[in-house]
């Protein structure tokens, strides 16, 4: 039995990553009012909402940051999730 083949428990919310499109750049704001306003989305939590925002994660040494903030590095940088109550 697979994950995927079990149903799913009431009330569960689904997670999307958002990532940045550009290589580099400054991060003036994150403006998520768009993805908010759409039904069914609860939710976009990014650097700002972490206790620490230089909170760091990584699979061998801890020094990336989860949520990139003040400026981005690479293209693909995680800039925070969108939480929603379905996946469409």
């Amino acid at each position: 039995v697979y994950t995927d083949d079990e149903p799913l428990l009431p009330g569960t919310l689904f997670a999307a990553p958002v990532y940045s499109k550009v290589a580099v750049a400054n991060i003036v704001s994150i403006d998520a009012s768009g993805a908010l306003s759409m039904p069914g989305v609860l939710a976009f939590y990014g650097a700002a909402d972490l206790p620490d925002p230089k909170f760091q994660w990584g699979p061998l040494f801890n020094d990336e940051p989860l949520f990139a903030s003040g400026s981005v590095v690479c293209a693909g940088q995680l800039l925070g999730i969108i939480v929603a109550e379905d996946q469409l």
